[in-house]
């Protein structure tokens, strides 16, 4: 009966009121379903795969895309976009309220898909993370790895063994523990390889075509930030792999004194300040393996830092020699073969590493595997301005290694040697007294740093009775020289 009076109403009813009766429907059943939508999205914004992040640089939102493996970033008005075709979300103001279900969406994100920090970070793979302040950070993109696969690389070993030799031990277990300790997503202390060489040995080769690839393909070189000419360091920041060489060399004291000093700090700690340009400075966590290529003359040398024990504990110095079985290519066609058979070689080199053990004879606790000092390295290294100079004239002129002799006693036997011992002598001390104390500050410094290569041995003895110094100064053998 009911529905007969239904059927009787809707008969009178002219065309013009069907539309609008039809319109008002079709008007109710969207007002349902963005509501709906608005729910489902407001309860769980998280299911959108967006994070929000808003800087001083600006407000962006981020999406994963699949096909590229990284974040894409999006300003809101393209978000805004996305969110209408995946989400069923409109401009239109909700029925009863005065905001649209794209504005509900966007305070969904804002309140609770935020992070401080949008950034590519060294050793850090894409997705949400905690930073070290305890607030979420978003990684952008992940390390590139080769991916094992066991097979054989004759050309790689034999270009590592025969530059290498005997230093192969090390750097490769080295290299091994910097890679497992990326698939472990382990911050771990690394210390940086100083890879020293004439032309042709293979070092950039190393670098560019062997480590960076093996470590996920992103590369920096921050030669300028760590000897402070500039102050920002984001490309740094976002590789593993901190590549340098001896480009736009700084020989300045003041500088190999700061590249020593940052490379003490890239080693020791993962923690370390992002500082991009026009973004103020955050903390952040990095996983670094460092790479120095240099010339091994004399004065190429120069450009590494100044070297004290301290140093020295956490960098490997190795001298590279031109392999005598390999034949480096010189045209360019045969040029990319050579290339070519090295990077086809990668995949079976990353399985050999990933499945590396350190030999227990190599094995420590801290950086769990012991440095290298090359000997002949390290005395190029030491440094003139504290003592090396002093330390080359005693072993040179001075010939009393039985007695304890006051300054000015050594100052006189220097003197009168001949010219050459006198001319360099005043180059150190003008009279007795300053050689006093550059004697004294000589004999400190080799407690200090005993790995560097002294060639005499100088020992203050203070004499209470006299109120004074004096010193025994003894020649290093050839047997301690060469570490035997």
């Amino acid at each position: 009966m009911k529905a007969n009076i239904k059927e009787l109403i809707r008969s009178t009813m002219s065309n013009s009121e069907l539309v609008r009766e039809k319109q008002q429907q079709d008007k109710d059943d969207k007002d349902k379903q963005a509501w709906a939508a608005t729910t489902v999205f407001y309860n769980d914004p998280h299911a959108a795969g967006i994070v929000y992040c808003s800087t001083s640089h600006g407000k962006d939102f981020y999406k994963f895309h699949e096909q590229l493996k990284r974040w894409v970033r999006f300003n809101r008005a393209s978000i805004g976009v996305h969110l209408k075709i995946e989400h069923g979300l409109s401009t239109t103001k909700l029925s009863g309220v005065e905001y649209s279900s794209l504005d509900v969406a966007m305070l969904a994100l804002e309140d609770s898909c935020e992070v401080t920090l949008a950034t590519t970070l060294a050793g850090h793979f894409a997705g949400v993370e905690q930073g070290i302040d305890k607030m979420p950070i978003l990684i952008t993109s992940s390390p590139n790895l080769v991916a094992g696969r066991q097979g054989e690389w004759p050309l790689w070993q034999t270009l590592l063994h025969e530059a290498l030799c005997d230093q192969f031990d090390y750097f490769w277990g080295s290299l091994a523990l910097a890679r497992q300790n990326l698939w472990k997503k382990c911050f771990a202390p690394q210390r940086a390889q100083v890879l020293a060489g004439a032309a042709g040995c293979g070092k950039t080769l190393i670098q560019r075509r062997l480590v960076t690839p093996l470590l996920g393909g992103r590369v920096a070189s921050p030669y300028e930030y760590m000897t402070k000419s500039t102050n920002f360091n984001a490309d740094m920041v976002t590789s593993e792999h901190l590549c340098l060489d001896d480009d736009n060399p700084h020989y300045d004291k003041r500088s190999r004194e700061t590249f020593g000093n940052m490379i003490k700090k890239a080693v020791a700690t993962p923690d370390h300040a992002l500082h991009p340009k026009g973004v103020d400075k955050q903390m952040v966590k990095v996983a670094w393996f460092m790479t120095i290529s240099v010339n091994d003359s004399p004065h190429a040398l120069q450009i590494l830092p100044i070297f004290d024990e301290a140093l020295l504990e956490k960098v490997c110095l190795y001298k590279l020699v031109k392999p005598p079985s390999i034949s480096y290519p010189t045209s360019t066609g045969a040029m990319e073969t050579f290339n070519a058979q090295l990077d086809a070689e990668l995949p079976a080199i990353a399985y050999a590493l990933d499945t590396y053990e350190i030999p227990e004879q190599l094995r420590e606790e801290r950086y769990m595997i012991k440095p290298y000092h090359h000997r002949e390295l390290l005395i190029h290294l030491r440094d003139a301005s504290s003592g090396v100079l002093l330390d080359e004239l005693l072993h040179d002129y001075y010939h009393r290694p039985n007695s304890a002799c006051s300054a000015q006693r050594i100052f006189a036997s220097l003197a009168s040697y001949n010219e050459e011992s006198k001319c360099i002598l005043f180059e150190i001390a003008s009279n007795s007294i300053s050689l006093g104390m550059k004697l004294t500050e000589l004999a400190h410094k080799q407690k200090r740093n005993p790995g560097l290569l002294w060639r005499s041995k100088v020992e203050a003895i203070q004499n209470s009775t006299l109120g004074m110094n004096f010193y025994t100064i003894k020649p290093v053998t050839s047997t301690e020289l060469e570490g035997e």
